[in-house]
């Protein structure tokens, strides 16, 4: 787990598990991504979604 502070205020640390740092950098990488990019991407979230269903 990793601690990091908000605000820059010692006593409002926030906590953040590898899963949220995690799905921070893929939102970062996903920022950066070309729109067409984007689009498969997206393309293939839905078809993973079908699939839980």
């Amino acid at each position: 787990m990793f601690r990091r502070r908000a605000c820059g205020v010692a006593s409002a640390d926030v906590r953040v598990t590898e899963a949220d740092a995690t799905d921070t950098a893929f939102f970062r990488k996903y920022q950066k991504m070309k729109p067409k990019s984007k689009e498969k991407l997206r393309e293939m979230l839905k078809i993973l979604d079908d699939e839980d269903e």
